[in-house]
């Protein structure tokens, strides 16, 4: 099992590739993570020279190849390739009929498998109490993360808090979380 700041490090990476992979659309778009990087790197390029260039002068892009030999020489630089342990992801789906709870929950298994981790998914079709049976249960699994896609705070606050005793991350996407959930009774 990977230690606390790994593990922290690498779901909020997970995090970041499922809000990357949620964002591109349908399953048939063409674009990839590389043209992403290209673009992220042409924008802090033509940043940077855009204040010490001429007006009259352009920026191009650089080329798919020569982003990935860029990449690539970054990534030897830092050092030989880390093994990750396998863990699994617990992922809780308020609404699996739903579209966009679908393109979520897909974005995250590419992301997870990706790493090499496995994905365990539940459907709580809408029903609050699947939603809460689903966290805890995946808590008492013992996975190393758990995605929460759109559920509302009210309906898994006891999963939650069971995740955050056993030093489970939970990464909600998809919706609001309300860190204090409002009480039904009054004071």
């Amino acid at each position: 099992m990977l230690r606390a700041p790994w593990r922290r490090v690498c779901v909020t990476g997970l995090f970041a590739v499922t809000l990357i992979a949620a964002g591109c659309g349908s399953s048939s778009s063409s674009s990839s993570s590389s043209s992403t990087s290209a673009s992220a790197t042409t924008t802090s390029s033509a940043a940077s020279s855009a204040t010490s260039a001429a007006p009259s002068e352009t920026t191009v892009a650089p080329t798919a190849a020569q982003a990935t030999a860029a990449g690539q020489k970054a990534a030897a630089n830092e050092g030989p390739p880390v093994k990750l342990p396998t863990e699994t992801i617990g992922v809780v789906n308020v609404l699996r009929a739903s579209e966009a709870a679908q393109r979520l929950e897909a974005g995250t298994d590419a992301a997870a498998k990706a790493l090499g981790w496995k994905v365990s998914g539940v459907d709580a079709a809408g029903d609050p109490t699947k939603s809460e049976a689903g966290i805890v249960t995946f808590v008492n699994e013992h996975v190393g993360a758990i995605v929460d896609i759109s559920n509302p705070t009210a309906a898994i606050t006891q999963g939650l808090a069971e995740a955050r005793a056993k030093n489970i991350p939970v990464i909600n996407i998809g919706g609001l979380q309300n860190s204090r959930p409002r009480s039904n009774t009054t004071s």
